[in-house]
């Protein structure tokens, strides 16, 4: 399941509203990273400005693409690196800082795809907003859906037969 494919673009979503609508009980949900269960989605949670007692990684948004910082750690890079290949969605939450929106809320911007990456413990990427046309494509690059893949596949090694 794509999470895209429930969530509304430029909608607010508190944490809290994100858990009851998918049935979330993982505490992760409130890292800045989140791979929820059961699902091809990858959740990236961005505050632009940091609060002072946090780490301040740097983070921002350009036109259609965001300039990120990875997680200390450096964890869950490959996560984002292989998401295309894994049949993963990047979807993005964003916001200026934590008081922007009630309840601390985030604006969902949609799906994003990974460009490119420099450095670590953080890594820098660079991800870029997916045209809405384009989400659910289910083709060999773009968030292949794995039954979809391995029902394609049989279908194929028939025909050959």
């Amino acid at each position: 399941m794509l999470s895209s494919q429930y969530l509304a673009p430029q909608q607010i979503y508190t944490r809290k509203q994100l858990q009851a609508q998918f049935l979330i009980h993982d505490a992760t949900i409130r890292t800045g990273i989140f791979k929820p269960k059961g699902q091809e989605s990858v959740w990236i949670f961005v505050t632009e400005d940091k609060p002072k007692d946090a780490v301040q990684y740097q983070d921002h948004l350009q036109d259609r693409k965001l300039f990120w910082d990875g997680q200390l750690s450096g964890g869950k890079d490959q996560l984002i690196i292989d998401h295309q290949k894994n049949g993963l969605e990047l979807v993005v939450f964003y916001r200026k800082d934590k008081r922007q929106y009630e309840g601390a809320g985030f604006r969902y911007l949609g799906p994003f795809r990974y460009i490119s990456h420099t450095g670590s413990s953080p890594a820098h990427f660079v991800l870029e907003m997916v045209d809405e046309d384009t989400v659910g494509e289910r083709n060999p690059r773009v968030f292949v859906d794995p039954v979809e893949r391995e029902v394609a596949a049989s279908a194929e090694r028939r025909e050959r037969r």
